[in-house]
């Protein structure tokens, strides 16, 4: 069954180029993996400081995949310093 992933993240101002070059990255990379159907982020119309990373995968091992990946722990680890407040994670 397919797995869908919706994390919104509220950046730090003084960080948003970071942050972008990182989720940039991050896409590239995810997108490689078997299990991944459609990864990519969006920013927010009304608070430039604001985005969504929007992600389908085939089932369970594939998201398991993808948060063991070394490529999703080196981004997360930076990204979470960047925030101004917890990401909201939602699956579905």
């Amino acid at each position: 069954m397919e797995k869908i992933i919706i994390a919104q993240f509220s950046v730090n101002p003084n960080h948003v180029d970071q942050f972008l070059s990182i989720a940039s990255e991050l896409v590239e990379n995810t997108r490689k993996e078997e299990g991944c159907l459609f990864y990519t982020h969006y920013r927010a119309v009304e608070n430039s400081n604001d985005f969504v990373f929007y992600e389908i995968y085939k089932n369970q091992s594939g998201v398991d995949f993808h948060l063991t990946s070394p490529h999703y722990n080196k981004a997360i680890g930076v990204i979470t310093d960047l925030l101004d407040k917890e990401p909201a994670v939602k699956i579905i």
